[in-house]
């Protein structure tokens, strides 16, 4: 489904151009892979597709994206932590949000944003925003 890859490219593209997030610490569709233990990897991120509606023109997928960084053990940065990885979700949902007809997707509505408490143990906090994509139906279309 082009209209998929071509949403997943352009976050992956956005992701990068913040210089915050490198190609390898972008994960899609893989949660466990997360690079726990190495620091040089953060912030990262994790797209992941959730569910989906067919019909005969429009595929209907709510993804989720999140994206964490490391907070230190004395918390000392972790205001930071949370100022960062929202800025960075926000930029995502603004590009999503004015996608073009020809790239095959379009944002149905705007993001759900929710604070993350990933895992206490190694200390990893973000944002995850869940929104509704349409992708249109290639199949449909003789594609």
């Amino acid at each position: 489904m082009q209209g998929l890859k071509n949403a997943t490219d352009k976050i992956r593209r956005e992701l990068i151009a913040t210089g915050l997030v490198e190609n390898a610490s972008i994960l899609i569709n893989r949660p466990d892979e997360f690079v726990r233990d190495k620091r040089e990897f953060y912030p990262a991120a994790l797209i992941d597709y959730d569910s989906a509606a067919v019909n005969d023109r429009i595929v209907s997928l709510t993804m989720k994206i999140t994206v964490l960084d490391i907070v230190d053990d004395d918390l000392e940065n972790e205001e930071d932590v949370y100022a960062v990885t929202l800025a960075i979700i926000s930029r995502i949902v603004s590009v999503l949000q004015k996608s073009d007809p020809s790239e095959l997707f379009h944002l149905q509505e705007d993001a759900t944003l929710e604070r993350v408490y990933e895992d206490s143990a190694q200390n990893l906090e973000g944002w995850t925003a869940t929104m509704e994509i349409d992708i249109v139906n290639q199949a449909h279309n003789g594609c």
